[in-house]
């Protein structure tokens, strides 16, 4: 992530870096908007690659590089990839 988002403000410092998670993993979304790193507790959910808690070395690169975090509903996203 840090690579790719350095990258991007890099060549483009007015982009915006919003990152994506769903409804029932939004650590980071809940981090973002707190300005600190909160761990939640994580429900069962189709996204099943994403249910781990934002870590201490990769909350950093977030507050540093990322705008903002959207939180997606998990009927979306499950309709959306069938």
């Amino acid at each position: 992530m840090q690579n790719f988002d350095s990258a991007l403000r890099a060549n483009w410092p007015d982009v915006k870096i919003i990152a994506a998670e769903p409804e029932a993993v939004d650590d980071c979304a809940v981090s973002k908007k707190a300005g600190k790193l909160i761990v939640t507790q994580k429900s069962d959910t189709v996204c099943d690659g994403v249910r781990t808690n934002v870590g201490k070395n990769t909350w950093p690169m977030i507050q540093e590089l990322v705008d903002d975090v959207s939180v997606l509903l998990l009927c979306r996203i499950y309709f959306s990839s069938r």
